[in-house]
This record gives C-alpha cells, structure tokens and sequence, in this order.
C-alpha cells in the first residue's frame, strides 16, 4: 500500500513539473523559408504577401500523349500543387474562376502576363501568380528489377524463428531458410517529368522559379514483370513534383510559443505587490485566449511601475509580435531586455529574441 501512495504522490509531483513548465504563453505564426538562395529569392519576390492564384497552362502538343490522351495536366498539376502547398500553411490560394482559361492562354504562348498580371491582381485580389508548365515531354523507361517481397520476407521470417526456438528446445527440424530468396523480377517505370513552378509578384513583376527533372520510380505489383501503367506513373510522379516545387516555392508555418513573464523580482515593496497583481490577471485573460484585455493588464502592471516592469514590457512584446505590429513589439522587447538586465536575459528569451528579429528582417542588436 507504501508502494501505491509513493507512486501517487510521484505522479502528482512530475504532473505540477508538467503544468508549471507549459505555463500560458502567446502562439507566434511565423514563415520558415527555404534555406539558401531559393529562400532568400521568394522571400523578396513575395514581400509578404500570401494571396496567390495557380494557373498550368496544357503542354505543347504530344508532350501528355504517350501517357494518355485524356489527360488534363492543367486541373490535375494545379490540384496537386496546391494541395502541396496547402499543408504548409502560408498561402491563402485565390480561386481564379473564368479568368483560368484566359491566364493559361497567356502563359502558354509566353506573351502578355507580364502587361496585364496587375489588372489580373486587382480583379482577382491576387498577389502573386504561381505557373507551373511542362515544358519538355515526360521521358519514360521501362525496366526488370529484383524487388523484396515483403509477404516472403514474412514467411522465411517465420522459418527462422520456429528454427531457432526448436533448436533452442533441443531439436532439430531441419527447416531451411534463404533471406536471399525474398527479391522477385518486378516491372518499374521511370517517369522523369520536365515541371517548373514560377512564382510572379504581379505587383512588382519579380519573380522565382524552381525547375523538377528527375525520374521517379513507380513499381508494379511484386512479380509483375509487365510496367506499370502509365497513367498510374503519371499520377505518382506529378504528386512527387508538387511536394518537391511547394518544398522551394512556399514557406512552411510554424508555431513558436512565446512564454509570459510574471516575475517582479526588480520591485520593490508595495509596487511590486500591484504590479504582480495586474501581471497575474493579465496571464488569467491569456490562458482564456483573449489576449486584447490581456494587453490592457499588462499596461496598467507598466503604468504602475513606472515603466519599470521587465515582465509587462516582454509581456506586451509578445502581444505586438502576436498582432504583427513589429515596430511596436521590438520597442517593447529592447526595453524589457534593458530594464531585466543580464540575469533576466534567460536563453529561451534569446532565443525568442533571435527569431523575432528573424522574423523582421532586421539584423541582430
């Protein structure tokens, strides 16, 4: 019964730890670009702005014939695509409806998008045009491979495990096993497809481009020596250029949690006691989500300590980024890192810092 208790009370003890490291905080959805030059481009080309329309002109004539005749690349690369970049979260995609047609007939003849990609952003409330074209005919090649079959794999498993406990039983079954017999000639397809998504600012006019033209590997059912269908290739692969074009052609969204302060260890006597207090309520609003009457909790700790609240100043820092008001947030920050002083600097806070100005653009204090 000791025992019992003891693991009660072990339990509760790391459960209050739990609680007390995921304290409230504000939710901060920030745009990890993609790493090097590509990020850097897109991140200028986009300046911001997240509404944007898709348009995949058809390829030049033949280029989808050996796949199927009835292919409709435009609405089959526009969907994947998009649903590509839907799940990293940035873009909000503008339906572009009857002016779909129009805009593929410009991208396919390469002949006025440019002049008219504003009046289109204006009717549209697009900002930037993402086009994706084939622009060379798919390459396929059909070959013989030796592919695991996993359902083999299985049973020779099996073998060795029924071998290995009768023998551990002192008998000797003599079951025989061969790993090297669980590979089977399979028919694969290598379907290399020539994508290239740009991305056009239809404001400025910049844009980024990322090119796909590589082959990717689609396998028959294991011993199957026939190729797989082409139609069926065509699919996988123009999935697989999707991820691959979103993965260098949109930011992905993440969540940093930005921890609340309520330490008034800078204060003293009866100040310290009012600040806390309106530090606390204003966490109690930010527990139930609304932040707004938090902001103002946190004003009133400030006001009250003359402007000396290391944990309201941070606290409202936090508020502003949540907001996307920068200017106002990074005011608050350097204030709360210059009233805190060194010891208050914890490096969670650097950290939260270092991202903030990441975020902003703006080189490190």
């Amino acid at each position: 019964m000791q025992g019992l208790y003891a693991m009660k009370a072990q339990s509760l003890f790391f459960l209050a730890l739990l609680l007390i490291s995921c304290g409230p905080s504000i939710p901060i959805r920030f745009a990890r670009y993609p790493a090097g030059n590509y990020g850097n481009r897109l991140q200028q080309v986009l300046a911001g702005q997240k509404n944007i329309g898709i348009v995949a002109p058809e390829p030049g004539d033949g280029y989808t014939a050996l796949i199927s005749r009835d292919l409709d690349f435009s609405e089959i690369a526009e969907g994947e695509v998009q649903k590509a970049m839907t799940g990293r979260g940035y873009y909000n995609f503008i339906d572009l409806k009857h002016r779909k047609a129009r805009l593929r007939e410009l991208v396919r003849t390469q002949t006025g998008l440019t002049s008219v990609s504003k009046m289109i952003g204006q009717e549209t409330a697009v900002d930037a045009l993402l086009v994706v074209v084939m622009d060379r005919e798919p390459k396929m090649e059909c070959k013989i491979e030796g592919v695991t079959d996993g359902a083999q794999v299985a049973v020779e498993a099996l073998k060795l495990g029924v071998d290995i406990y009768a023998r551990s039983q002192g008998h000797n079954l003599g079951i025989d096993t061969d790993m090297g017999n669980t590979r089977r000639p399979t028919g694969v397809l290598y379907m290399t497809l020539f994508l290239q998504g740009k991305i056009v600012n239809v404001e400025t006019g910049e844009s980024v481009a990322y090119s796909v033209a590589k082959p990717y590997r689609q396998v028959n059912t294991v011993g199957n020596t026939r190729c797989p269908g082409a139609l069926k290739a065509f699919d996988f692969s123009v999935k697989a250029a999707a991820r691959e074009i979103s993965e260098f052609l949109s930011p992905r969204v993440e969540i940093h949690k930005v921890a609340l302060e309520k330490s008034v260890d800078e204060l003293e006597g009866p100040t310290a006691k009012i600040v806390k207090a309106y530090l606390k309520e204003g966490l109690r609003f930010a527990r139930d989500d609304d932040l707004d009457s938090a902001a103002e909790q946190w004003e009133e700790a400030l006001s009250r300590s003359s402007g000396q609240s290391a944990a309201a100043l941070w606290n409202l820092g936090a508020y502003h980024w949540y907001r996307g008001n920068f200017s106002d947030a990074h005011d608050y920050f350097r204030r709360a890192m210059r009233t805190g002083g060194p010891d208050w600097l914890s490096g969670k806070k650097r950290d939260t810092y270092s991202l903030f100005k990441r975020e902003m653009n703006a080189p490190e204090d």
